[in-house]
């Protein structure tokens, strides 16, 4: 009828594992009423054990040279494994006959049967039937056992160790059969699969830690067989010297150790060792580096300022005798300079711009081999031009042509040298003339139009673009007239006779026009 329902409390239907010590029946019956014929069938109990666990049992020798109850035992495990080792560990008190391991079933290979997973013995080899490497289990001291899967005892307490390669590919089952000798005494043996060290898998590392603060480090160790420790160790000097820490197990295969507070520069190497039951040893290593925070901050005197004048800038930096960079940015123009702090941190700057409008000023500290870098608030202040006025005048607003007249005026920014430009045009033509400032901000220069009419003069300084503004003056009107007839008598005199000739002439001159001009007005 093939298999039968299976006495399986797992949630499977694969295993029953007893939940409390008593002895237990297995009764199988055979229903009439689904039943057509009888034929021979197998009912098998054996205890499943897992792969590299350590188990026990209290065993006893023959007693009258006859086997008793506790002079055999078996055991069940599957594994897919290349290679096996079971190692048996005999009390003194006991001398063991043999340890056999058989395999049992391999469906891959057509021998056995699947259950929900996993192989179940090939029914003819619990007889102790063979089928090339597979069956031929018996619990007889005479009876079959593979001289490649088995290891004796010679006398008491001696221990057993048997290397079994497995004999195909695929989920194999194999049963493990324990048969004493004489004596009494509880054995401790495991069927090892593993032969690797614990897998260690670092949690999150870290690579900077904060000066004054504890660096917790956790890892992860797997194994197949159980973890008997685990281990944590740092140095500061570069692997010269360790020092052991504690270790805190936090479930599911973590474990955490504390690495106390350290100076900012120091250079953390650490190592996580763990231990099977089997002796092997993995290990991971680990490094970080402890700095110390850094705080930067930065002040400004004055959030305007005039062209010209300077902006100082002063701050703090948690670290002393260190380098900062203090940058001060204009559009695209950037300009660095480098101070360097007192031996408490503070530090200071005065730059003049050279230019007008937004500026923003930082400052950025690079780190080191102790400290973190870090960067300040960017502040701003602005650049602006003093603002100026122009006046201008004329010393006489009427002249004849051919008389100069005096154009003078102030430019409020009292600085000498400052270019003032003046403009005099006239309805046919345009002059410009230059004047100087002096160091009161005055300016003076004459003019000789030359020709009549109205010309217009205004007065203006460039600004420099940074420190002052430009400015310009009201524009002046000034008359130009013909010469008039004593002017004309004058200058043609002038240029025919020197003086002191000219001024006697002059004279008679004057005396007879004014006569003539008395004679006309008397007539009129």
């Amino acid at each position: 009828a093939g298999l039968p329902e299976q006495v399986g409390n797992d949630g499977y239907g694969r295993y029953f594992t007893p939940s409390r010590t008593a002895n237990y029946f297995l009764c199988v019956r055979n229903d009439p009423s689904e039943s057509s014929a009888a034929e021979a069938g197998t009912l098998m109990a054996i205890e499943h054990i897992e792969l590299n666990r350590w188990y026990s049992r209290w065993m006893r020798g023959k007693v009258y040279d006859e086997p008793v109850e506790e002079t055999a035992w078996a055991y069940e495990f599957n594994t897919s494994a290349d290679h096996i080792r079971v190692f048996v560990n005999v009390p003194s008190s006991l001398d063991m006959y043999e340890a056999r391991l058989y395999a049992m079933a391999n469906p891959a290979a057509g021998k056995g049967e699947m259950l929900n997973g996993i192989p179940i013995a090939w029914e003819p080899g619990l007889r102790g039937e063979r089928s090339g490497v597979y069956g031929g289990f018996n619990f007889d001291p005479q009876g079959f056992r593979n001289v490649d899967a088995m290891a004796s005892c010679d006398h008491s307490g001696e221990d057993m160790v048997m290397d079994y390669d497995a004999p195909a590919k695929g989920n194999t089952l194999y049963h493990l059969v324990l048969i004493a000798e004489y004596f009494s005494g509880t054995v401790k043996f495991i069927v090892q699969t593993d032969f690797e060290p614990p897998a260690l898998q670092l949690i999150d590392p870290p690579t900077i830690v904060e000066s004054g603060e504890p660096a917790v480090l956790e890892v992860n160790v797997r194994d197949e067989t159980a973890v008997e420790s685990v281990s944590l160790s740092y140095s500061t000097n570069g692997g010269v010297s360790w020092r052991q820490l504690n270790i805190i197990e936090e479930g599911d295969g973590n474990y955490s150790g504390e690495v106390p507070a350290l100076a900012g520069g120091t250079v953390v190497d650490y190592i996580f060792e763990a231990e099977d039951e089997m002796g092997y040893v993995g290990e991971i290593r680990g490094s970080y580096k402890v700095m110390s925070s850094t705080d930067l901050e930065l002040h400004l005197d004055a959030d305007e300022i005039k062209g010209g004048e300077s902006v100082n800038t002063y701050g703090y930096l948690t670290h002393g005798g260190e380098e900062v960079e203090i940058r001060y940015a204009h559009g695209d123009d950037v300009t660095n300079f480098n101070v360097t702090t007192d031996g408490t941190g503070y530090f200071s700057h005065a730059f003049t711009p050279d230019s007008k409008g937004e500026w923003q000023v930082s400052a950025r500290f690079a780190g080191d081999d102790a400290s973190n870098p870090a960067i300040s608030e960017a502040l701003s202040f602005t650049v602006t031009s003093i603002s100026t006025s122009l006046t201008c005048a004329l010393s006489d607003e009427e002249i004849e042509l051919g008389e100069k007249i005096t154009i003078s005026g102030a430019f409020t920014l009292e600085k000498a040298g400052l270019e003032v430009e003046l403009t005099l045009a006239s309805a046919e033509t345009m002059t410009k003339l230059s004047a100087t400032t002096s160091a009161d901000g005055s300016y003076s220069a004459t003019f000789k139009p030359d020709s009549r009419g109205v010309w217009e003069i205004r007065a203006r300084v460039q600004g420099d673009g940074l420190m002052y503004e430009g400015a310009e003056s009201e524009p002046l009107d000034l008359t130009v007239g013909a010469p008039r007839l004593m002017t004309k008598v004058f200058r043609l005199l002038s240029g025919l006779i020197r003086p002191p000739l000219l001024y006697g002439l002059l004279g008679a001159v004057g005396a007879t026009t004014g006569g003539v001009v008395f004679y006309i007005r008397r007539r009129e």
